[in-house]
């Protein structure tokens, strides 16, 4: 266990010290640094291969919530290998002669982001195709790297408290899953209601909409519901707003009343879900805890 788990946290430190000294995007050329990386990433997608043919439907049925994180890192490593190799495929370097007259080689990548200023720039248009995946090959590292940290967690499986909340997630999980469900259903009626409300015309705007798209609206709405917004911040309140608009009151009612019905209400009976929940699960603390250390010691047999 120890073993596994020193090795996982050294894996991870590596992991950690490429994104923080020496980050390499999709449009960078390949590293030794980032190649050894690699090496270690399909390692790991072996490792879960092997376990998968060795234990068949066992996989599952043991240790699930852990080994279903595993297959989500898995899968993730995947793409984003998919992506690099076509990244370094693509990429190229270009001899350019710089304002002394010296020549050097350029990286040029489909993958680099598109260069506004024309003046200077020794990579042609057509190498910017592929801008948009490397905005997705960015995104999925950084949701990796959460998967990653939540599962380090796994090293003290075996302890008492570490282990139980384990299990307590994995028993809260779905009540989690259909209570967000509920919240995003009730977020996405009232999301619709204010930009319609937001986007009446006003006399005095000569564009007769509001600037504020749905995503904004979105974003003030999230807000209010984790208590972060304030009826002043509201969109259609500040310099910009017109004292004699006659919707912005009924607009400040409608984030009023989704205030005390999504963040009074919601919110507190969350909290009141999670720990009717908490109780529960800690009245078997300790039959939790010996299953979690039978589990992971089956795992690890």
């Amino acid at each position: 266990n120890w073993t596994t788990g020193v090795s996982y946290l050294g894996y991870l430190f590596a992991i950690s010290a490429y994104i923080l000294w020496r980050p390499v995007y999709p449009e960078d050329p390949l590293t030794p640094g980032e190649t050894f990386l690699w090496i270690c990433n399909v390692g790991y997608i072996l490792n879960e291969v092997l376990e998968f043919l060795d234990q068949g439907r066992q996989y599952f049925a043991v240790n699930g919530l852990l080994n279903y994180f595993d297959i989500m890192i898995s899968a993730l490593w995947m793409v984003l290998l998919a992506i690099r190799v076509h990244s370094v495929v693509q990429g190229e370097w270009v001899m350019v002669t710089d304002d002394d007259g010296i020549e050097h080689e350029v990286h040029c990548s489909p993958y680099a982001q598109p260069n506004n200023d024309d003046d200077g720039d020794v990579c042609p248009d057509y190498e910017r195709r592929f801008w948009q995946w490397s905005k997705v090959y960015t995104i999925t590292w950084a949701a990796q790297l959460v998967l990653l940290y939540i599962r380090s967690l796994a090293v003290w499986l075996s302890s008492q408290y570490i282990g139980i909340l384990f299990r307590m997630i994995e028993l809260m999980m779905m009540s989690i899953l259909r209570f967000g469900l509920f919240v995003f259903t009730i977020l996405v009626g009232f999301l619709f209601g204010l930009y319609y409300i937001d986007n009446v015309p006003n006399r005095d705007d000569t564009l007769g909409r509001d600037d504020d798209g749905v995503y904004d609206h979105f974003l003030y709405l999230f807000s209010a519901l984790v208590g972060m917004a304030e009826i002043e911040t509201h969109l259609k309140v500040g310099d910009e707003a017109d004292e004699h608009d006659p919707m912005l009151i009924y607009a400040q009612v409608y984030s009023c009343v989704f205030i005390v019905f999504g963040t009074i209400l919601c919110m507190n009976l969350l909290v009141a879900l999670m720990t009717a929940e908490f109780e529960r699960v800690r009245s078997r603390a300790n039959t939790e805890f010996a299953y979690a250390r039978a589990t992971l010691t089956y795992d690890l047999s």
